[in-house]
């Protein structure tokens, strides 16, 4: 294990991709405080500043549920995805490296990377919250820290399940579409669930004839278990924002984003084992 996160830690130094992530988050970080500055503090020439809180903080924060899972998918491609789309994983199987040691050194340094990025942005935005020269009400308190914290652990479910679909598709390029896509889905679904779980359970309607209201049930209402199963993703999903403001909604998020960390761990080392490279 140790020779194989050795070898994964050169190849991410050695290739120069340490340096061009670190550049990218930085300037990814910058970014993301400017696009909120115009929306906030409104900094275009000849408007007046005006006072900033935490919903500067909430939206930054938010942002970096775009960034960051797109640059992991980006960098997960570079990284893992090369050696196994051009075959070098063979040469480490052959060397006698354990194939579940390969495929973690390669999680430990993507999700080692995904932390950096996070704390490098987290960092910046934080910074600026705070230095802005404006009025400033600012507070971080148990709100914004755990704002922080699901949209920390949603980016490392992002970052696992990005190496295992590396591992587990041959090719990086159709890896990469599939990282891509499910993004876009994943905020998509929450809309979708959000809009099922609104359906109202009956709604009123006005006879024509008679002018009476009367009620009729509404068969796009969803009850039961399936509600309850819908209700646990749609509030765990990180793209439904409801753990902006509901701590129920962060436990979830929390145990789905840890789940699919798990999950993606446990499959890609399952993957690895049994797929030939050849």
């Amino acid at each position: 294990m140790i020779c194989a996160l050795k070898s994964s830690l050169y190849r991410f130094v050695r290739t120069g991709l340490l340096a061009k992530f670190l550049i990218f988050s930085v300037i990814a970080g910058v970014l993301i405080v400017f696009r909120c500055s115009l929306e906030f503090l409104r900094i275009m020439p000849f408007q007046t500043p005006r006072y900033i809180d935490n919903e500067f903080v909430i939206e930054a924060v938010m942002s970096l549920l775009y960034v960051v899972p797109f640059t992991m998918a980006v960098f997960s491609t570079l990284f893992s995805g090369n050696e196994v789309s051009f075959r070098a994983v063979n040469n480490k199987i052959a060397t006698g490296i354990p194939r579940s040691a390969i495929f973690l050194s390669d999680f430990i340094v993507t999700i080692c990377s995904t932390l950096i990025m996070l704390c490098i942005q987290i960092g910046i935005i934080f910074a600026y919250a705070k230095n802005t020269g404006v009025k400033n009400g600012v507070r971080f308190n148990k709100q914004i820290i755990m704002i922080t914290v699901c949209v920390a652990l949603g980016c490392l479910a992002f970052a696992a399940f990005d190496e295992f679909i590396q591992f587990l598709c041959s090719n990086k390029i159709i890896a990469l579409i599939i990282l891509l896509a499910t993004i876009p889905a994943l905020s998509l679904g929450g809309e979708s669930m959000a809009e099922k779980l609104n359906e109202p359970y009956r709604y009123s309607y006005v006879d024509e004839e008679t002018g009476e209201t009367f009620w009729k049930l509404n068969k796009s209402y969803i009850g039961g278990t399936p509600r309850k199963v819908l209700e646990f993703f749609s509030d765990g999903s990180l793209y439904s924002y409801q753990y902006i403001d509901s701590d129920d909604s962060r436990k979830d998020v929390i145990t789905v984003s840890s789940g699919v960390f798990i999950l993606s761990a446990a499959a890609g080392i399952a993957t690895i084992k049994k797929k030939e490279f050849s």
